[in-house]
């Protein structure tokens, strides 16, 4: 699908920000080459804005992805809350007209401690026509991340892959950046930093509140937040690449208690790709 028209763009970005699990249509990596200031100064969650009052509503959020005007998938990401632990799971797949030329099934979870916030433990299984792969991410105390990589491929034996990072940088796995996205506090003007682990690589994540607007989702106007995101890889060799790309980006969090992902926006070299709330279904199965 999207994949005909820029092939790569979102095993980083499915695996960066949460709607993460819907944008797996992507698969280019979205690399900025000019670090940033802030990459050589030691990055800690007491560094963030983080809302300590925040409680996020337990249930499963339903969003439509469309390409330009067309749908081409679905998406929905469910949290779940018990004692100090957040459970966030990701399932996103393309519809069935789709499937028939370019079937994909996506699915991870993770789980974050909230006191202090920090990730646990992430599992991803991507599913891309024939093509399976299966990821674990471990956060260790000491700072390592360790990740295991299975991929196999229909009629082929299954390769197995396993890295391991040492960072000081306060670092999330892609479901709990997302989550962490709304329990920031923000304001017009503000500026996060933090890494993301997706597994393979490392990336810096910038992410800056440039204006507070009003976008219609499911039938009401919500004020939202419109917050642009910077990515860039960790990685010298990735850097040199200069794969540069400005506003391709654009994530939504609505300006009230709930902090609710309303879009996503990426910028594609044909229209848009969308990612829009469709409703928020409680843990006792009602639907707003």
């Amino acid at each position: 699908m999207i994949k005909l028209i820029r092939p790569k763009k979102i095993v980083c970005f499915t695996r960066t920000l949460l709607i993460a699990g819907a944008l797996f249509f992507l698969h280019e990596v979205f690399i900025n080459p000019d670090i940033s200031v802030f990459a050589s100064t030691a990055r800690t969650v007491e560094k963030l804005s983080i809302d300590p009052e925040f409680q996020p509503l337990s249930g499963t959020y339903h969003y439509q992805v469309a390409w330009n005007k067309v749908n081409v998938g679905t998406a929905r990401i469910s949290v779940e809350q018990e004692n100090d632990q957040y459970k966030i799971a990701v399932h996103a797949e393309t519809n069935k007209k789709l499937d028939r030329i370019y079937k994909i099934r996506y699915r991870g979870e993770s789980l974050i401690s909230d006191d202090p916030f920090s990730p646990i433990e992430a599992k991803i299984h991507e599913r891309v026509k024939s093509t399976k792969k299966e990821t674990v991410i471990e956060f260790q105390e000491n700072g390592a991340i360790k990740s295991t990589e299975t991929k196999s491929k229909k009629g082929k034996p299954a390769k197995e892959t396993e890295l391991e990072i040492q960072t000081e940088n306060f670092t999330l796995d892609p479901f709990s950046a997302t989550f962490l996205v709304r329990r920031l506090d923000w304001e017009v003007g503000m500026e996060e930093i933090f890494d993301v682990f997706t597994g393979d690589d490392q990336f810096l994540l910038e992410l800056k509140c440039i204006r507070k607007t009003a976008i219609e989702i499911a039938g009401k106007n919500r004020k939202a937040f419109e917050i642009v995101p910077e990515l860039t890889n960790l990685d010298k060799k990735e850097q040199a690449k200069d794969h540069k790309k400005i506003n391709d980006m654009w994530i939504y969090v609505s300006a009230d208690e709930t902090r609710e992902m309303l879009k996503i926006k990426v910028a594609l070299k044909i229209g848009y790709f969308r990612i829009i709330l469709e409703k928020f279904e409680h843990g006792n199965g009602k639907a707003e």
